[in-house]
C-alpha cells in the first residue's frame, strides 16, 4: 500500500499539465413539443445515477442540446419546460469515446410538478457515430467464463476477433482485429496506453476484471483523437465510487489433485507436477467522507479500491535432455551408443584419428576444464531406451511460482459544476520463480532464478466547462515497467560461477563478466544434448518509463461540434544487451577440426573446442524517443438524418536513439575499398585441404577460417558512430509531419 500511494503521489505531481487518448464521451438529443415542434431554451438536466452529479443545458433554437466530456456510466436525462410536464429517462448507459444519441424526448401538455418517468427502453440507435466498434460491459465481464480471469481472453468473443492466448493463464498478448495485426492495437486504461515499449502486442499494465466497469474496441473507421495507432483501440474504463457504499470479495482455486497426469509423464515415470493456482481479493468504493466540506452531499468525492492476488504454482513442460553419463565424464565411451544403437567410436586426433583403445581415453588426457564443465550437468536419470529410443537419458519438470499482486485505487471529485478530475493510481508485481527465467535460460536444474516485473502507474484525467459550448479536457499518465533477473536465492550464483563448479577457462575480456559466469556451452552432434546457457543480459536490469502529456478543446458552433487537441508522448528505455560476454564454446563433432575426435562430449574431455567467440564490449541499451500528435475534428449535423464526421491528424514521431552515444552503424557509402579486410580462406595444400594466410600462403589452424588476418584493412570500414557529425541521431532521418 505505501508503495501505491508513493505512485499516485508522483502521479498527481506529473499530471497537472496535461492527458492520453481520451476516454470521454458525449450525449445529445432534441426536445419537441406534442405536435413534433422543436422547443428551444427547455432545461435538461444530465445525472450519474451512480453519484448524483448533474449538468443542465439548454436547447437551442432546433429544440436540440449536447452535452460535452461525460465520463462512461449510467444517467438520467430529464427535461421540464413551463407548461408541460417534467420527461425523465433512465438507465442510459454511456459507452467509453462514445457520442450517444438519445433521440427526441417529447413533453407533454401538464404543469412542471407533474412527470412522465422512461425507467427502460429498447437500445439506441446509433445515429451520431460512424465507427465500427463493439462493447463489453461489466455485466458480461462478471458473467463470462474466462480462464485466468483475464480481459483479454474475453475479447476472443467479440466479432472478426482472433489470436489472443485461451491456454495461457497469464495471458498479456492483444489479439487481432479484423485481420490486423496486434501490434498496431493501441490498449488503453481511463485514456492510459498501457502497452509494453518493447512489444507493442504486449498489454502489461491490464486492471483485473473486478475493476473494469466496460470495454469499447473501435475496430477501425474512428476519429482523428483516436488515430495514434493503425489497427484497434481498445477502451478500458475502471470502476468508480458511487453515492453508496459496495464492495465484493472473491477466492478461486485449483489443485493438482484434481488433475491426471500427462500420458508422457506416466510413460517416463515421472509423477504429478505440483499445481497450484488460487486467486483472491476485493472491491470496496463509495463516497469519501473526509474532509466533511469537500464531500457533504455525498456528491464531490468518490474513491474505489480493488487488490488481487493470485498465487500460482504451475508445471512447465515435460523437459528431455541427453547428458553425458557418468562413464563419460571420466572419459569412458566404451557403452555410448548412437540413436541407432551402435557405439560412438572415439577417436584419437594426436594417432592418426584411430579409435582410443577400449573406446576410453586415458586419465592422462583428461581436461580438468572440460571435465569441470560436463560435471556442471545433472546426472543422467533415465536408461530405457526402448522409450528414450536413445534420444533422452534425462527427465525434468519445472514448477513454476508466479504469484502476482495488483492493486488499483481510483478517486474521483466533482469540484464544481463546471470542473471535475479524476486520478487512478496502479500497481502490478509479479515475481516469477523457475530454471527456465522468463525462458531464456536451459530447463533443467542449471539455476534457479527470479524474474521479476513491476508496473506502477499513474493517471490524472480533468475537465473544465468554461461555458455550454466549450469544453477543454486536460490530463497525463505516467507508467513504467520494470524487470530484474537474478538467481533465486538472492546473490547467490555458486551454480553459474566458473571458480565455483571447477570451470578456470580464462577470457579475453574479462571486465565484461564481473560475476565470472560460465561460457555457454554447446555438444553438436549429440542429439538432445544439454547445453549451457545463461541469459545473454544476465543479470538484467531493465526500466521503461513512460509520460503522456495531452489536451484537448471542444467547442460547439451551431450545428457543429468541433475538436482539437495535442498528444506528446516521451519514452526511455534501459537494459543490458542481449550478448555472449562470458564467451561461447562450441565442442560439437567437426570433420574439419583436425583435433576432432567424433563426439562432442569427448572433445570436452580432452579440452578440444571447435570454436570460442566473446564479445569485445557489453553495451547498455539507453533508447528515447518523443512522440507529437496534433489533431482537429469536426461533427456536422447538417440535418436530422445527415451527419458528418472528418478531420485529420499528423504526427512527428522521433526514431529511437541511443541516449548516451554509445551506438554505431555501417554506412556504404562510408566504405573505402583500398582498407579491406583480408580473410583466412580455404586452400588445397598437397593435396590437403587446409586453411592459409592468403597473404604470405602459411598455413593456419582450422579454426581461423573465416576469421580477420590481423594488421591489415580496417576492420572499422564504413563505420559511423551516433556522435559523428552529420549522422542523424538513431541513425534514420526524421520523416517529419506526416
Amino acid at each position: 500500500m505505501k508503495r501505491l500511494l508513493g505512485v499516485l503521489a508522483a502521479g498527481i505531481i506529473l499530471a497537472l499539465p496535461t492527458m492520453a487518448q481520451t476516454v470521454e464521451g458525449s450525449i445529445s438529443g432534441g426536445v419537441v413539443d406534442p405536435s413534433g415542434l422543436p422547443m428551444s431554451g427547455i432545461t435538461v438536466t444530465l445525472t450519474n445515477q451512480q453519484t448524483d452529479f448533474s449538468n443542465t443545458a439548454k436547447t437551442d433554437s432546433t429544440g436540440s442540446f449536447l452535452f460535452l466530456s461525460v465520463l462512461p456510466g449510467q444517467y438520467a436525462i430529464s427535461a421540464q419546460g413551463t407548461g408541460f410536464k417534467t420527461s425523465k429517462r433512465e438507465n442510459i448507459n454511456l459507452t467509453p469515446g462514445d457520442r450517444l444519441a438519445v433521440g427526441q424526448i417529447t413533453l407533454q401538455v401538464g404543469t412542471v410538478e407533474q412527470s412522465v418517468t422512461v425507467r427502460a427502453e429498447g437500445a439506441v440507435v446509433d445515429t451520431e457515430n460512424s465507427d465500427h466498434k463493439a462493447l463489453m460491459t461489466s455485466d458480461q465481464l462478471e458473467m463470462l467464463q474466462t480462464r485466468g480471469r483475464d480481459m483479454l481472453t474475453l475479447l476472443n468473443n467479440l466479432p472478426g476477433v482472433v489470436g489472443s492466448d485461451t491456454n495461457n493463464l497469464d495471458n498479456r498478448s492483444t489479439p487481432n482485429f479484423n485481420g490486423v495485426s496486434n501490434v498496431m492495437n493501441a490498449v488503453m486504461t481511463d485514456g492510459q496506453i498501457g502497452q509494453d515499449v518493447s512489444n507493442p502486442n504486449y498489454w502489461l499494465s491490464r486492471p483485473n476484471l473486478d475493476a473494469i466497469s466496460e470495454v469499447t474496441v473501435l475496430m477501425n473507421n474512428y476519429k482523428a483523437e483516436y488515430g495514434r495507432n493503425g489497427g484497434a483501440v481498445v477502451l478500458t474504463v475502471t470502476k468508480t465510487g458511487t453515492r453508496e457504499f459496495h464492495g465484493s470479495g472473491f477466492s478461486y482455486f485449483r489443485n493438482e489433485s484434481l488433475n491426471a497426469n500427462d500420458f508422457f509423464n506416466n510413460l517416463n515415470g515421472v509423477p504429478r507436477s505440483t499445481y497450484r493456482y488460487g486467486t483472491y481479493g476485493f472491491t470496496l468504493g463509495g463516497p469519501a467522507y473526509w474532509p466533511r466540506k469537500f464531500n457533504s452531499s455525498r456528491q464531490k468525492l468518490f474513491f474505489f479500491e480493488s487488490v488481487e492476488i493470485v498465487e500460482s504454482k504451475s508445471p512447465v513442460s515435460l523437459s528431455q535432455w541427453t547428458v553425458p553419463t557418468s562413464l563419460e565424464r571420466q572419459g569412458n565411451f566404451s557403452q555410448s551408443l548412437n540413436t541407432g544403437g551402435q557405439l560412438i567410436v572415439v577417436n584419437d586426433p594426436f594417432n592418426n584419428k584411430t579409435a582410443f583403445p577400449g573406446n576410453i581415453i586415458p586419465q592422462s588426457r583428461i581436461d580438468p576444464n572440460g571435465q569441470a564443465l560436463l560435471n556442471v550437468f545433472p546426472a543422467a536419470n533415465f536408461f530405457n531406451r526402448t522409450i528414450s529410443r536413445g534420444n533422452y537419458n534425462y527427465n525434468f519438470q519445472d514448477t513454476a511460482v508466479s504469484p502476482t499482486y495488483q492493486e488499483m485505487f481510483r478517486i474521483d471529485y466533482n469540484a464544481t459544476d463546471k470542473l471535475r478530475f479524476f486520478v487512478r493510481a496502479f500497481s502490478n508485481y509479479q515475481p516469477v520463480t523457475s530454471y527456465s527465467c522468463d525462458g531464456q535460460f536451459p530447463n533443467w536444474p542449471l539455476e534457479r532464478c527470479r524474474w521479476e516485473q513491476n508496473m506502477p502507474g499513474a493517471t490524472f484525467n480533468s475537465a473544465y466547462t468554461f461555458s455550454p459550448t466549450v469544453i477543454a479536457e486536460l490530463s497525463a499518465s505516467f507508467s513504467t515497467t520494470q524487470y530484474h533477473v537474478l538467481p533465486a536465492n538472492g546473490s547467490d550464483f555458486s551454480s553459474l560461477s566458473r571458480a565455483k563448479t571447477g570451470v578456470n577457462i580464462p577470457q579475453i575480456y574479462p571486465a565484461n563478466n564481473p560475476l565470472d559466469v560460465l561460457p555457454d556451452t554447446s555438444f553438436g552432434g549429440v542429439t538432445g544434448a544439454a547445453n549451457i546457457a545463461p541469459r545473454g543480459d544476465f543479470p538484467d536490469n531493465a526500466w521503461q518509463p513512460r509520460l503522456v502529456l495531452s489536451g484537448s478543446i471542444t467547442k460547439v458552433a451551431g450545428a457543429h461540434t468541433i475538436k482539437a487537441g495535442v498528444y506528446n508522448e516521451y519514452i526511455h528505455y534501459y537494459r543490458h544487451g542481449n550478448i555472449n560476454f562470458n564467451g561461447t564454446l562450441n565442442f560439437g563433432a567437426d570433420s574439419s577440426n583436425p583435433n576432432d575426435t567424433g563426439y562432442a562430449y569427448a572433445n570436452a574431455i580432452l579440452g578440444t573446442f571447435d570454436s570460442y567467440t566473446e564479445a569485445s564490449g557489453r553495451p547498455t541499451y539507453y533508447l528515447k524517443s518523443t512522440n507529437l500528435d496534433w489533431y482537429a475534428q469536426d461533427t456536422w449535423k447538417a440535418s436530422r438524418r445527415l451527419t458528418l464526421d472528418y478531420g485529420m491528424r499528423l504526427a512527428w514521431f522521433q526514431p529511437f536513439y541511443q541516449g548516451n552515444g554509445a551506438s554505431a552503424n555501417f554506412i556504404p557509402s562510408n566504405y573505402n575499398p583500398a582498407q579491406k579486410v583480408v580473410l583466412f580462406t580455404p586452400a588445397t595444400v598437397a593435396g590437403k585441404k587446409v586453411i592459409i594466410n592468403p597473404l604470405t600462403g602459411e598455413v593456419v589452424p582450422t579454426s581461423y577460417s573465416g576469421a580477420i588476418v590481423p594488421g591489415v584493412g580496417n576492420p572499422k570500414n564504413g563505420i559511423v558512430y551516433s556522435t559523428t557529425p552529420g549522422i542523424p541521431q538513431g541513425f534514420v532521418e526524421n520523416r517529419g509531419e506526416h
